[in-house]
């Protein structure tokens, strides 16, 4: 004899009576869910984004504008003709996103408390408001056991984790445009930072090519002067002018490697978080899952 099977039919119209009946619980755990969710979000500091637009320069000592012999005998000289090319361009994209180029510009700012201890910013008063749990302002001063494995200071690399999530760099294909965004409680912050980062990328990249041009230039010097062969003379006095040409321009060009087309600006309007979507989804979560726990209970009971 077969026993009778539980009916697991759908009935729409008894699901509907049971959302009716149930209204009241549905309607409560919804409310409390959106309710938190308000709370939750009024909680989260705001973050304001700054970015800035730069241009690679184009420098014309590069050994695409020079014979193949030139260039050849330049790189076996060890002489770099690569300046303002945009192999160079690609390596200073990498290194100011590197550990080493981070720790160079926090050894010459008091970063790490604005990356790992603030709390909020006051926009009245254009101040930045730390966790006095993690540093004390007031005497400049981490606090003893704030979480960091470090002890009392945090490290570098414990700060550049932080720094790498809020700095973004991109490269548009199309333009070779370079786009780089900080994002930080403070929107004067997230300017003055991009506004260094650049300043200090130019600078490092005018700095090493000035040093690599003037190593040339003694060195051509000195083989000039060992030389008798016109031919020869004529090829080095060639590597010589380029070398002189880098020393010029490094000198005398502030945006040596980018050239800023956007500048950074401090924004008055927050980048996130997104309080409205996330009380939507918040709501729209909370109803769901009251829905689902009612026609669990429902067809547990009734079969």
């Amino acid at each position: 004899m077969i026993k009778n099977q539980p009916d697991i039919g759908i009935n729409f119209k008894e699901i509907i009576d049971l959302f009716l009946d149930k209204k009241i619980f549905i309607f409560a755990v919804t409310s409390l869910v959106a309710i938190g969710s308000i709370l939750y979000s009024l909680s989260l500091t705001n973050i304001y984004t700054s970015s800035v637009t730069l241009a690679p320069v184009k420098n014309s000592q590069t050994t695409s504008n020079m014979s193949p012999q030139l260039g050849g005998l330049a790189s076996l000289a060890g002489i770099n003709l690569q300046a303002g090319s945009s192999t160079q361009t690609a390596e200073h994209i990498r290194k100011l996103q590197s550990f080493s180029f981070f720790e160079d510009i926090v050894s010459s700012s008091e970063m790490l408390p604005y990356i790992l201890a603030v709390d909020s910013w006051n926009s009245n008063s254009n101040e930045v408001v730390f966790d006095n749990d993690i540093y004390n302002d007031i005497e400049k001063e981490w606090v003893t056991n704030n979480n960091y494995s470090s002890g009392s200071k945090p490290s570098n690399q414990e700060a550049f984790i932080k720094f790498s999530k809020i700095l973004k760099v991109t490269r548009e294909l199309e333009t070779g445009f370079i786009n780089i965004s900080i994002s930080h409680e403070s929107p004067y912050i997230s300017r003055d930072w991009l506004v260094m980062i650049v300043d200090k990328i130019n600078y490092m990249a005018r700095k090493e090519d000035k040093e690599d041009s003037e190593n040339a230039i003694k060195f051509l010097n000195n083989q000039i002067s060992q030389t008798q062969l016109s031919e020869i003379r004529e090829v080095l006095s060639s590597l010589l002018e380029n070398q002189i040409k880098t020393v010029m321009l490094a000198e005398g060009s502030k945006d040596y490697l980018f050239k800023v087309i956007d500048p950074p600006y401090a924004s008055e309007f927050k980048s996130s978080p997104n309080r409205s979507l996330i009380c939507i989804f918040a709501t729209f979560f909370g109803l769901l899952i009251s829905l689902i726990y009612v026609l669990i209970i429902h067809f547990y009971n009734k079969n």
